[in-house]
């Protein structure tokens, strides 16, 4: 199948943003890791011949094909879809590079939140009460806390995606160590940020979704939310949502990431329909509660293209951006 510069500009972007690829000299372009035997440095791609081979096992599908199978699509016309995600990506964030699948689990030491009368556990009870959380709730999400071991002292919040755990949040509530936050590495899980989503199941339940910084904000507002843990999300991030049956997001990040907001918001206003709910000062979701947000969310427009780019235009540009 002859593919046009197009397509092999999608296809390079997609292996080397959610693959890790590299280029290599010979003007191949390889990943980590053989999706069929697992071996390390060993798989190849070649968009110009359109063939892919493994240097190990000979597993050598046609690049589209290993796009198919990789993504759990059904056809082609689903896997130009999927690519479309990937076009004019070039802002994003350094990807994270792929790794074996492993299987992660929650600390040792780790407790249910309602479970527990111990002062760590009433501590962590009132911590997230004082927070606004239904620890009944909470406890049927999986969030919980660690009584001793790496994670003392801290609130865990499990990432589960289709009934699996693929990583946690491990958040400080006593005040024993400076770090916020200490979560797993990447040799723990197998999976680096740029692949993490919160509660990234709900793509495939709710029409309308919100997108949203952290997985907190995400307990606070309920099941239609996901957090891409932080101010950017990363072209695979970008691309779960693209390439998911949602018809509606609405971008509600904290107020220090209004311009991030909107230059999300012209990435996605081309597929989906749009709307930036714009936060108060110093506030985000856990802050207000939900009621409130809601409130605003309520009162803020869906935007076209056109008008979401005006508001890009006049906000000013983070010094930390580089885009």
């Amino acid at each position: 199948m002859k593919l046009n510069r197009e397509v092999l500009g999608k296809l390079t972007n997609y292996y080397l943003q959610k693959l890790g690829g590299h280029r290599h000299t010979t003007g191949w372009l390889r990943h980590g890791v053989c999706p069929a035997c697992g071996k390390d440095k060993k798989f190849g791609i070649d968009l110009a011949g359109d063939r892919t081979n493994c240097f190990s096992c000979g597993y050598h599908p046609k690049p589209l094909y290993l796009v198919m199978e990789l993504e759990g699509l059904s056809s082609y016309n689903q896997v130009y879809n999927f690519l479309n995600a990937f076009e004019g990506a070039d802002y994003l964030e350094t990807p994270t590079k792929f790794l074996q699948e492993k299987v992660g689990e929650l600390p040792v030491d780790y407790r249910l939140i309602s479970f527990g009368d111990s002062h760590m556990g009433r501590t962590a009870q009132a911590y997230m009460k004082n927070r606004g959380f239904n620890l009944d709730k909470l406890m049927m999400k999986g969030v919980g806390y660690c009584v001793g071991g790496k994670y003392k002292g801290r609130i865990i919040i499990p990432f589960y995606e289709a009934g699996k755990l693929i990583y946690f949040n491990a958040r400080q509530f006593m005040n024993i160590s400076e770090d916020k936050f200490m979560n797993p590495t990447m040799d723990e899980f197998g999976i680096g940020k740029s692949l993490l989503m919160y509660n990234a199941d709900c793509l495939h339940i709710y029409s309308r979704v919100r997108m949203m910084e952290s997985a907190m904000n995400c307990l606070t507002w309920g099941d239609d939310a996901f957090g891409i843990g932080g101010k950017i999300a990363s072209n695979y991030q970008i691309t779960k949502v693209l390439a998911s049956p949602v018809k509606e997001v609405s971008i509600i990040l904290d107020d220090d990431a209004k311009w991030e907001a909107y230059q999300l918001s012209l990435r996605l206003s081309n597929h989906k329909r749009v709307k930036v709910v714009e936060m108060p000062k110093k506030k985000d979701v856990n802050d207000l509660g939900r009621k409130e947000t809601l409130y605003i969310e309520k009162h803020t427009p869906w935007l076209t293209y056109r008008e979401l780019y005006s508001k890009y235009l006049g906000i000013e540009r983070p010094i930390h951006a580089t885009a």
